[in-house]
C-alpha cells in the first residue's frame, strides 16, 4: 500500500508535464458523538430466527445470559478523512484515506487506528482524445445514483478496481463511451483469473475476469449498460440504467432516472468492498437476484429528493424487498440550510408465516457553509426495527481548497 501511495504521488508530481494542473483537497473531520442502541430481549436468543435479518454490529453486545432488553451507549468516535484530486489535459488522479479514533473493538478500550491506509484511489490517463486508460477507476451511469443514499449502485459501473480501457468514437463527438475492464481481486495471488466471490477453501476459478459496458450521453438523456464477470456464468451481473436531466428538457429543476440489475448468483452485491444494496439503513436494506431502482430530484428554491429500490423476485424470500426514502432541504439564510430525511424498508410480498417487521429511519441535519472553504454540519439520526433502535448525533467539519 505504501508503494501505491508513492506511485500516486509520483503521478501528481509529474502531472505538470501535461500542462495546467487543477487540484482539489478536502479534509473532513466527523463523529457520531454518541451512539445509543437499544436491543430488544427477543434478539438475544440465538435460536430466534429474527436475528438473521439484523445488523451484526448492532448485536455485538447483545449476548447476555438473561436475554432481557437492554441499552448501551458509545461515545466519541472520530474519523478524519482526506481526499486529494487533480486534473490535467492528459491525467486525472484521486486518493482518499481515513484515520480513526474511538472504541474500535467495542471493548471500552479507546485508541487510534487506520481504518484503511488508502480507502480509494484512481488514475485516469488519456494518451489520445478518443482513448482513456483507467486504473482503479469507477465510471458510473447517472441513472445508478441514489441521491439520499449518496452513492451509486455498483451494477451501474462500466469500470472496475482493476484496469479499464475506454474508447470514445470521434464521429459521435465523445457522446458514446465503450469500455472493457479487468477487475483485480485482493484475495488470491492470480489477480486476473480468480474471483473473490467464491468462498470454497482451495477452490480456484480459472475463468477470465472481465467486463464490458457502454454509456451514451446526450443533452436530455443518458443510457448505459454493462455486463460484469462476462465469462463467468455463475457470477455474471448485468446493469442497465437511464437518466433524464431537466425532465426531457421541459423542466430545468427536475431530473429522474433509474434502471435494472440482474445477478446470476442470486445476490446483487458490491464488488471488492464497494457499495451494496443492503445498507440503506442501520438495520439493513434490499437485496436479490433482480433489482429495480428509480430516483427523482427537484433542485429549485428547495431541494427535494426521492428514491426507491425494489426486489423483483420478492415472493418467498427471507429479506425485505422494498426500500424508499424522501428528503427535503430548505434554506433559512444563504449559508444555513435544514435537511429532513425519512426512510422505509418493508417486505411487500411477505409470506403469511413470515415475521419480518418494517425498518423506519429518520434524520435531521443543520448545514452551515461559512465560506467556500469551510462547511459545518450537525444532526440527529434514528433507526427503528421491531423494538430495536439506534440513535446517534453526527457532526462534521469539512475544509476544501
Amino acid at each position: 500500500m505504501k508503494k501505491l501511495a508513492l506511485a500516486l504521488m509520483a503521478v501528481v508530481a509529474g502531472a505538470s508535464a501535461f500542462g495546467e494542473v487543477n487540484y482539489r483537497f478536502t479534509n473532513k473531520v466527523s463523529s457520531d458523538t454518541m451512539n445509543i442502541r437499544h436491543i430488544d430481549g427477543k434478539y438475544n436468543d440465538p435460536t430466534n430466527e429474527r436475528r438473521h435479518s439484523v445488523n451484526r454490529e448492532f448485536l455485538a453486545k447483545s449476548e447476555i445470559d438473561d436475554k432481557s432488553s437492554h441499552t448501551d451507549t458509545q461515545f466519541l468516535n472520530v474519523d478524519d478523512e482526506f481526499k486529494a484530486e487533480l486534473k490535467t489535459s492528459k491525467i486525472d488522479a484521486m486518493i482518499k484515506a481515513k484515520f480513526a479514533f474511538g472504541d474500535l473493538t467495542n471493548d471500552g478500550d479507546y485508541g487510534f487506528k487506520w481504518k484503511s491506509e488508502i480507502e480509494d484511489w484512481y488514475v485516469e490517463y488519456r494518451p489520445f482524445d478518443s482513448i482513456t486508460f483507467g486504473f482503479h477507476d469507477a465510471i458510473y451511469m447517472d441513472g445508478s445514483y441514489l441521491p439520499i443514499y449518496d452513492d451509486n449502485l455498483y451494477s451501474g459501473n462500466i469500470g472496475s478496481e482493476g484496469i479499464t480501457g475506454v474508447y470514445r468514437p470521434a464521429a459521435l463527438k465523445g457522446a458514446l463511451r465503450l469500455a472493457v475492464t479487468t477487475p483485480f481481486t485482493a484475495s488470491r495471488a492470480n489477480y486476473v483469473l480468480s474471483d473473490e466471490d467464491h468462498e470454497d477453501v482451495g477452490k480456484v476459478n480459472h475463468t477470465f475476469n472481465t467486463g464490458v459496458g457502454a454509456i451514451y450521453t446526450a443533452r436530455y438523456f443518458q443510457f448505459g449498460a454493462t455486463v460484469q464477470d462476462l465469462f463467468d456464468g455463475n457470477e455474471r451481473r448485468i446493469g442497465m440504467y437511464v437518466n433524464f436531466p431537466e425532465l426531457f428538457g421541459n423542466v430545468k429543476e427536475i431530473s429522474v432516472g433509474g434502471g435494472f440489475a440482474h445477478s446470476a448468483d442470486g445476490w446483487i452485491h458490491g464488488y471488492g468492498g464497494n457499495s451494496t444494496f443492503s445498507d440503506y439503513t442501520y438495520f439493513g436494506g434490499v437485496n436479490g437476484k433482480n433489482i429495480m431502482n428509480a430516483y427523482f430530484t427537484y433542485n429549485g428554491k428547495s431541494v427535494i429528493n426521492a428514491e426507491m429500490v425494489y426486489n423483483l423476485d420478492s415472493k418467498g424470500n427471507n429479506y425485505w424487498d422494498f426500500y424508499t426514502a424522501a428528503s427535503v432541504q430548505f434554506w433559512i439564510s444563504s449559508p444555513l440550510s435544514i435537511t429532513i430525511v425519512g426512510k422505509l424498508v418493508t417486505d411487500i410480498d411477505a409470506p403469511k408465516d413470515k415475521d419480518l417487521e418494517n425498518i423506519y429511519a429518520a434524520e435531521g441535519r443543520l448545514n452551515f457553509k461559512a465560506n467556500k472553504q469551510n462547511e459545518f454540519q450537525a444532526g440527529v439520526k434514528a433507526d427503528f426495527f421491531d423494538g430495536n433502535s439506534r440513535i446517534c448525533f453526527p457532526v462534521y467539519w469539512k475544509y476544501t481548497f
